[in-house]
């Protein structure tokens, strides 16, 4: 006979015959201790002596004396497991027998105050087959035995047959959470939780889950003590090392990982500790043949010191190219990722918009303005715009349009980046002017372009045109035989509407949305106007006129004559309040946010969290509470919203109540890296940015090998290391540039991934200084800055560094070699912003020229103002003068455009508190 059926039998006797209430009154009871005084509370014993006393009974010469404090073990349950699951290993027979006995039971759920049809339920899992097992679960589970449930589910071997059985009870699983976060049920959510806990994910979340709930250590002590008696199964070994990893003991849970035979797991921690070849290892098949691999291939032997056969990939993906021309972009990334720029641009076809973009990037605006074929840098570049618009004139179909016009809409892109407006403008005022002529159903793409390059009058001028001839079009419309003249104007009425709506999309490309809300409220509130004239109106009140806009905004101020619902109520407040934010008017922006929140209405989370990040940028904490509140009522699961309640919490000095939300968060996160960022990024905006590391740490630590979610945060955690670990911060940065080869999330311009291969070589550099490696850091340098001459942020850190070092004239070499470019760069085109600031940002960070810098910085923020880069170079000109007030007040001014950025907090801080160069370079 089965001997847990057997102990079963016998203590079920005892439970359910009424023995057990017999044996409760002869029971011996540990030793008293000394009676307390007659003023205090009699102290209760801890659990480990409770089960301590009991053992002491188990080795009673009375049989009922034995069975009794079997009972009473029994009664315990799962807190006495870890103390019986060591009798069972280190107690003589009868003890371990009994032992053993017991965590029988326990693995199944069997306690005293188990029902006898629950333990029938559970028999027929035991013994039945798959379709008894889960008949017997759904009841169970449908009776919320959830514990029981869980426990049978992992008692299972079969990892398939587990699946099956979960999935055969959890109905929406994310739901069931959320509302017992919603009732804060803990308990009931770890019962949950462990009965997911049969994959790589339900194991990180129960993890994750006992971290936030601080009994992370008494969970990884119990899996310790269950392993130290040799009953653990690989799920066991997988959870301990989830446990392990939770707790930042990534030795340990690599051990597990092995132990458990998880390659997923196994490697994810591996990635988790920095190992990049892991990476590039686990992200593709060595057999296939695509650029993707061939990409990885490279990765894995630069990373790992075969520069021969790193050379001969090379000269596979350059072939490959060749063969495949089709995928160009992804070869050239594959080599730009890998560091090899010069092989990119070798490859890039000449004439193509690929050849283009790289020069353009790597900062050579002469053969830039080459490729486009224009020799003589110097504008007006007639002759050139004169073969554009012969072949725009011609154009039959959007592809010939999407050839013809790419080549101006990128010179007057670089134009205006090189502070060459004017030509930029007419360039694009005289393609209009074709394209008004000659291809009218091209117009509105010129119209866009122009509003996407910043040139609003040309957008402007062509948007009326074509309005106009909307309007002329409709008129001869009405002469069409045949059609009544009122049902033509109807019907021309719609669709020139539609078209004036595609060019009011056009017309105010970055703004759309809200162009199309106020282009429907001005027709209703000045519908006798034709729609020239609305067009004016619009005009005014998204144009850059703030005080024209306010006196035609104050127009549509709700008011009692209006019938307005209240969802268009709310709707055109909130419109409201986003208009007047757009024009600098903060106080009535407010004022139209709060009106809307006066409505009886729940579902005001947007509103409710403008309002309160309003408030809270005017240190009106108290205030803003009970909106940051309200904000996370009808969206309770978003967690960046929680966060910022609790940040609000604590800063109104509610420090108990703060942390029960914080922590509430961090439960509700499991071991999801996507909440883990939208946490990362609740603490962020309010300048939480030690927290936010953490949190942002946590998500990038918690993925699996293919988790594309924290792609992106993998190069925002870089950020929040440059300055405290340099050589990790340069690792995460690699991750991210290997990630990309996935093409997850592809390099949107050539350019991200040399910048970033830069920034790299910077931080090793870096590290390599700090670690005494001198001539590694100048080697390391040097190669970097004769690859990207362009690049000024590349000795922006290290030029006192390596002057402290000795190097002086190492650091003196970088410096010029990077401030030439930007003379040549500024002789080309002496008021380009991107170049002004540029070798600003070079001569201030080395101390160098700081009164030409100054002029320099000055100009640029003269010619694109409120940058908030441009501001950060003037502040840091301003502090290598010696004047910290000037630097502080431009920081702070760059701090409030950039919104949530670490590196400029970081240098209002530097600002605040550090010396300027010329100081820190005599001490």
């Amino acid at each position: 006979m089965d001997p847990i059926l057997s102990l079963l039998r016998s203590l079920l006797a005892l439970v359910f015959l009424g023995s057990l209430t017999a044996l409760a009154q002869e029971e011996p009871t540990p030793p008293a201790p000394p009676a307390p005084a007659a003023t205090e509370a009699p102290e209760e014993p801890s659990l480990e002596q409770t089960v301590k006393a009991l053992f002491e009974q188990l080795n009673s010469d009375e049989f009922r004396t034995r069975e009794a404090a079997t009972i009473q073990l029994w009664r315990l349950g799962d807190k006495a497991e870890p103390f019986v699951r060591e009798a069972a290993t280190n107690g003589d027979l009868e003890l371990r027998t009994r032992a053993s006995r017991l965590l029988a039971l326990f693995k199944y759920g069997i306690f005293p105050d188990t029902k006898p049809e629950m333990i029938k339920l559970i028999n027929e899992f035991r013994y039945g087959d798959l379709n008894t097992k889960t008949r017997a679960l759904r009841q169970l589970y449908d009776a919320g035995q959830l514990v029981t449930v869980a426990k049978l589910i992992r008692s299972v071997d079969n990892a398939s047959n587990r699946h099956r059985l979960v999935n055969s009870v959890i109905d929406e699983l994310d739901g069931k959470l959320a509302e017992m976060f919603d009732r804060e049920e803990y308990d009931e959510v770890e019962s949950l939780l462990r009965l997911a806990a049969i994959s790589d994910e339900g194991l990180r979340n129960l993890s994750a889950f006992h971290l936030a709930r601080g009994t992370l250590e008494r969970e990884l002590e119990e899996l310790l003590e269950q392993e130290k008696a040799g009953e653990f199964t690989s799920l066991e070994y997988e959870q301990l090392s989830w446990h392990f990893r939770l707790k930042g003991d990534l030795e340990s849970s690599l051990a597990a990982a092995v132990a458990a035979e998880n390659k997923l797991l196994e490697n994810s921690v591996r990635i988790a500790q920095g190992d990049l070849e892991t990476l590039v290892a686990s992200s593709f098949n060595p057999a296939d043949r695509t650029i993707q691999a061939f990409g990885y291939t490279a990765a894995a032997q630069r990373l790992s010191g075969d520069d021969e056969g790193f050379d001969k990939t090379i000269g596979i993906i350059k072939q490959y190219a060749s063969d495949h021309p089709d995928e160009l972009d992804q070869c050239l990334e594959a080599l730009i990722i890998n560091g090899r720029d010069d092989e990119a641009l070798e490859i890039a076809t000449e004439g193509s918009g690929e050849r283009l973009q790289f020069l353009i990037d790597r900062g050579d605006h002469q053969a830039a303005l080459a490729e486009l074929g224009i020799d003589d840098h110097q504008p007006p570049y007639d002759d050139w715009l004169e073969k554009i618009e012969t072949e725009f004139a011609t154009a039959q179909t959007s592809q010939d349009y999407n050839r013809i016009i790419g080549p101006p809409y990128t010179l007057a892109r670089l134009l205006g980046g090189w502070g060459e407006e004017d030509e930029a403008t007419r360039i694009f005022d005289r393609l209009g002017q074709v394209a008004h002529e000659k291809a009218p159903q091209f117009l509105s793409r010129i119209i866009s372009n122009a509003s996407v390059l910043g040139m609003q009058d040309v957008a402007i001028k062509y948007t009326r045109l074509a309005f106009d001839r909307e309007a002329e079009d409709a008129r001869a419309g009405l002469d069409e035989p045949g059609i009544d003249a009122a049902e033509a104007r109807v019907r021309n009425r719609v669709g020139q509407r539609g078209e004036e709506e595609s060019l009011i999309r056009s017309l105010f490309f970055n703004e759309a949305h809200a162009a199309s809300y106020w282009w429907d409220q001005l027709e209703n509130k000045f519908g006798n106007e034709d729609s020239r004239a609305r067009l004016d109106r619009l005009w005014i009140l998204m144009g850059d006129d703030h005080v024209a806009a306010s006196e035609l905004a104050d127009q549509f101020a709700p008011t009692g004559e209006e019938q307005l619902d209240e969802e268009d109520l709310v709707e055109r407040l909130t419109n409201l309040a986003e208009l007047y934010l757009r024009l600098e008017d903060r106080n009535t922006a407010m004022k139209f946010f709060k009106a809307s929140l006066a409505l009886p209405r729940q579902d005001l989370l947007y509103a409710n969290h403008s309002y309160a990040s309003m408030l809270a940028a005017d240190d009106q904490w108290e205030e803003a509470l009970p909106y940051f509140k309200a904000a996370t009522i009808g969206e309770s699961a978003n967690l960046y919203h929680i966060v910022q309640y609790g940040v609000a919490l604590e800063r109104c000095g509610k420090d108990e109540e703060a942390q029960q939300v914080l922590q509430g968060a961090r439960l509700r996160a499991l071991g999801r890296p996507m909440e883990f960022r939208r946490i990362a990024a609740g603490f962020a905006m309010l300048e939480e940015y030690e927290r936010a590391r953490e949190a942002s740490e946590l998500a990038v630590n918690l993925a699996l090998v293919d988790d594309s979610t924290v792609h992106p945060e993998v190069l925002l955690l870089a950020d929040y290391l440059v300055y405290d670990d340099p050589e990790r911060a340069a690792m995460y940065k690699e991750r991210y540039l290997i990630e990309c080869l996935k093409g997850h999330i592809p390099l949107s311009r050539l350019s991200s991934g040399q910048s970033i291969r830069g920034s790299i070589a910077s931080l090793k550099a870096k590290a390599d200084l700090a670690a005494g490696r001198t001539d590694e850091a100048v080697d390391r340098l040097r190669t970097m800055v004769d690859r990207q001459p362009s690049n000024s942020s590349l000795v922006e850190d290290l030029y006192p560094l390596l002057v402290k070092a000795g190097r002086k004239k190492e650091a003196d070499e970088f410096y010029e070699k990077l401030n030439e470019y930007g003379e040549n760069a500024l002789a080309l085109f002496p008021r380009s912003p991107q170049d002004l600031n540029s070798n600003a940002w070079l001569k201030a960070r080395c101390g160098k020229d700081l009164e030409t810098a100054l002029e320099r910085s000055k100009l640029s923020n003269e010619l694109y103002e409120d940058n908030y880069a441009y501001l950060d170079t003037l502040a840091e000109v301003y502090f290598q003068m010696g004047d910290r007030e000037e630097a502080v007040k431009y920081s702070t001014r760059a701090v409030e455009l950039a919104g949530s950025d670490f590196l400029l907090y970081n240098q209002l801080q530097h600002f605040k508190n550090d010396t300027p160069l010329s100081e820190a370079l005599d001490r």
